[in-house]
């Protein structure tokens, strides 16, 4: 079967599984989508801070403090931080809450979490450019949000 995020087969194979599951989930079970997409985005990050040179650690390996870390907040532009944070609340919420998450909200993080992978997606697993680097020009010529 196709999926839209197909692109992530030949360098990001890793994230390929559970962003197939978020798009696949968006509609008939939001809560499941939620969920794999904020998997999706940690386990982005996670390879990010372990292969960018430009980001520093953060003082913790959690999601929050990869989000909030100097290095990367203040190098990514307010449309793709706010996806990055709709992506990390509805996680958060699809696992600890009762509170119902509607399939809009599940179109919502697969659209989110689509745009991260794009323009994270486009770096090969060994790769030694700086991301961040081209998540800005990326962002410079696009509106996200």
């Amino acid at each position: 079967m196709t999926s839209n995020f197909d692109f992530l087969t030949e360098n990001w194979s890793f994230l390929l599984e559970d962003t197939q599951r978020v798009e696949a989930f968006a509609f008939r079970d939001p809560r499941t989508a939620a969920f794999y997409a904020r998997r999706t985005l940690e386990r982005a990050l996670g390879w990010l801070y372990d292969n960018d040179t430009a980001l520093k650690a953060p003082y913790e390996k959690s999601l929050a403090a990869m989000i909030h870390a100097p290095t990367f907040k203040s190098n990514i532009k307010q449309g793709m931080f706010q996806d990055i944070r709709y992506i990390h609340r509805l996680g958060n919420l699809a696992v600890h809450d009762n509170q119902e998450i509607s399939p809009k909200e599940g179109m919502q993080v697969c659209g989110s979490i689509f745009r991260f992978t794009g323009i994270v997606g486009v770096f090969g697993e060994n790769t030694s450019k700086k991301v961040i680097n081209v998540i800005n020009k990326v962002n410079e010529n696009a509106k996200v949000g």
